[in-house]
């Protein structure tokens, strides 16, 4: 009896239909649902990243989305892949789709992030990379920023400043994302950007090799928009309230004009205070740093610094 091999396919050419119907999940502009029998064959599982593919009049749209269901019945093809979004303006900006279009063909592509890339040739090509430093033993301190180059502008850059600051101590490791779109203003936003709580290690090679370590703390650096504070930081995440609150006094010993939320103050729902958000998902100590694009323009070093004052002495042996 001859046996059937399975073969890993990493990029098919798909049906993609707009529907926010048919699954709850599909209500978020960063979500779609592929059949059971083609997630098998592309070798990913529900809840891994995936780049979708659209053709357009000025080339080829491409975004990154997660799995978030799979549908398995004769309505639809084992090609067809259904995308979720909010209202029209979801798809267009991710996908770019026309007013009232909710069908097209295009193509999945199942690696997640770029390989071989440095920071320019990543702008140049208007691609999405990842970024690890790590001595390979740390369990100190991770400092990461999912949403960096212009997704989220200038959290690399703290992210990247607080691991320098603290390199001596041999406790302290980076994981950064960067994502880039040189031909639309917000373009990286809407075609890198996958929300923290569906951040798949399986889909960042590099977040793999770390992801089970057991970090002491983690800390991620995001940013937002808020018209009624836009000079404002938001800290979240689950680590005890206590450290929280000496974040808030180290940042207000840099700067005491910033408006400053703690977990539900928070002016939206930002706090980081779930469990499957990735920042911890890497340690039980994990705390999100939330900042407004006036935060970021002018004082993110200042944030940064707060950070290093009080996780610094929390991580040296």
């Amino acid at each position: 009896m001859s046996r059937r091999r399975n073969t890993i396919t990493t990029a098919y050419t798909a049906t993609f239909v707009a529907n926010n119907d048919k699954f709850p999940s599909l209500s978020h502009r960063e979500h779609c649902a592929v059949s059971s029998n083609q997630i098998e064959k592309i070798g990913l599982s529900q809840g891994q990243q995936i780049r979708i593919l659209s053709p357009t009049a000025n080339g080829t749209k491409l975004a990154l989305y997660t799995i978030k269901d799979v549908h398995n019945d004769a309505e639809y093809s084992e090609d067809t892949v259904l995308v979720g979004y909010g209202d029209q303006d979801d798809l267009h900006q991710r996908l770019q789709l026309p007013q009232g279009e909710h069908c097209f063909e295009g193509k999945i592509d199942v690696q997640a992030t770029a390989e071989g890339l440095d920071d320019y040739k990543a702008k140049e090509n208007s691609e999405f990379i990842e970024h690890l430093c790590d001595g390979g033993q740390n369990t100190g301190l991770i400092v990461i920023a999912p949403h960096g180059g212009d997704i989220e502008k200038y959290t690399d850059g703290q992210a990247q400043y607080v691991y320098e600051q603290l390199l001596s101590s041999n406790r302290v490791s980076t994981w950064i994302c960067k994502g880039f779109n040189k031909h639309e203003d917000g373009g990286a936003f809407n075609r890198w950007h996958i929300t923290s709580i569906d951040i798949s290690d399986k889909s960042f090679p590099k977040l793999k090799t770390v992801y089970q370590r057991g970090f002491e703390y983690a800390v991620a650096f995001h940013g937002f928009n808020d018209e009624t504070y836009p000079k404002s930081v938001c800290i979240g995440g689950l680590v005890d309230k206590t450290l929280k609150y000496d974040i808030k006094t180290a940042i207000r010993n840099e700067d005491s004009e910033i408006d400053i939320f703690i977990d539900s103050e928070c002016p939206r729902d930002i706090n980081g205070d779930k469990k499957n958000n990735i920042v911890n998902r890497l340690s039980t100590n994990g705390l999100q740093i939330e900042q407004t694009e006036e935060v970021r323009d002018d004082l993110r070093f200042k944030i940064a610094d707060a950070v290093v004052k009080v996780l610094g002495p929390k991580i040296k042996v």
